[in-house]
C-alpha cells in the first residue's frame, strides 16, 4: 500500500523483470483515500511472472473527478520476461496520465489511445491484451484489427465492456473480416447481450446492473480465426457471472 504512485515509481516497476529476475509478483496500490489525487498516475500496478519467461503486467487507472468514466479503465499486457524492461514506461505512463482526465470520444482522446495502442505494438513478442473500455464502439475494435495485423506474437485480445451501449455482433465480425493479419489471434468481448426481437440480430452492450430480463445476460464472446477461410466467426457465446470482484478497499 502507498499514498503515491508517480509516473517514475510506475516506470521503475517494469526494470523489476530484469534488474530482480528472482521476483514473481510485486505489486502497488494506493490507499483509498487517495485514490483520486492528480499526483497518483494510476490506483495499482502490478508485475507477476506466469512462468520462468513470461510476465503479465496489470495497470488499473483513477481518474482526478470520480464522476468522470475513464476508458481504457484497466490494461494489462503480458510478453517475455526479458522483453517487458525494454517498454519506454515513462512514455506509457505519460500517455496515460493525460488520458485519464479526458472524457472519451474527443479527439485529444482519440489521440492519446492512438498513443497507448503504438505503445503496446512496441512490447516485443506482445502475446496478450486485456483493456476494461466503457461501451464497445466501432474505433475499439478497429484497434483490435490493427493490433493483430501489427503484431504476429500476439494471441488473445480481450475488451471488457462497462456502460450501456454497443455495436451488433455482426457488425463486431464485418469490422473484423477485413483484418490482414497472418497468425492465429483469439478475441474475447466480454459485455450484455441483448437480443434484437424484430430482426433476430443480436447487440453487445453492458449493464452495470444486473438484469431481470432473460434475454439481456453477460456474455464473454469469443472470436477466432478459421483455418480455411481466414475469416472470423463467433467460436463461443457463454453466459457470465455478473458480480464482478473488486478489492474490498475499492467498495463504496
Amino acid at each position: 500500500m502507498t499514498h503515491s504512485l508517480t509516473e517514475n515509481m510506475a516506470a521503475k516497476i517494469l526494470s523489476m523483470c530484469h534488474t530482480c529476475p528472482s521476483l514473481h509478483n510485486i505489486g502497488f496500490q494506493v490507499e483509498y483515500s487517495e485514490r483520486y489525487s492528480e499526483l497518483n498516475v494510476c490506483s495499482s500496478i502490478s508485475l507477476t511472472r506466469v512462468t520462468d519467461s513470461i510476465s503479465t503486467v496489470d495497470i488499473q487507472l483513477a481518474c482526478d473527478d470520480s464522476m468522470i468514466e475513464i476508458s481504457p479503465s484497466f490494461i494489462s499486457f503480458t510478453s517475455p520476461c526479458s522483453d517487458i524492461p525494454k517498454v519506454d514506461g515513462r512514455e506509457l505512463f505519460e500517455t496515460l496520465d493525460i488520458l485519464k482526465g479526458l472524457q472519451e470520444g474527443c479527439e485529444e482522446h482519440e489521440e492519446l489511445v492512438g498513443d497507448l495502442m503504438s505503445t503496446l505494438l512496441s512490447v516485443p513478442g506482445l502475446q496478450k491484451v486485456r483493456l476494461k473500455i466503457s461501451s464497445l464502439t466501432e474505433n475499439w475494435v478497429k484497434r483490435i484489427r490493427s493490433l493483430t495485423e501489427s503484431c504476429p506474437s500476439l494471441q488473445e485480445i480481450r475488451y471488457e465492456c462497462t456502460e450501456s451501449g454497443g455495436l451488433l455482433l455482426e457488425e463486431v465480425e464485418r469490422i473484423l473480416q477485413s483484418s490482414q493479419m497472418d497468425s492465429d489471434c483469439r478475441i474475447i468481448i466480454t459485455g450484455m447481450k441483448h437480443s434484437k426481437a424484430m430482426d433476430g440480430r443480436t447487440e453487445i452492450m453492458m449493464d452495470t446492473s444486473r438484469s431481470s430480463s432473460a434475454c439481456d445476460e453477460k456474455v464473454k464472446v469469443t472470436f477466432c480465426r478459421n483455418s480455411l477461410t481466414r475469416l472470423f466467426t463467433i467460436d463461443d457465446i457463454e453466459t457470465e457471472d455478473t458480480n464482478e470482484d473488486e478489492p474490498e478497499m475499492y467498495k463504496s
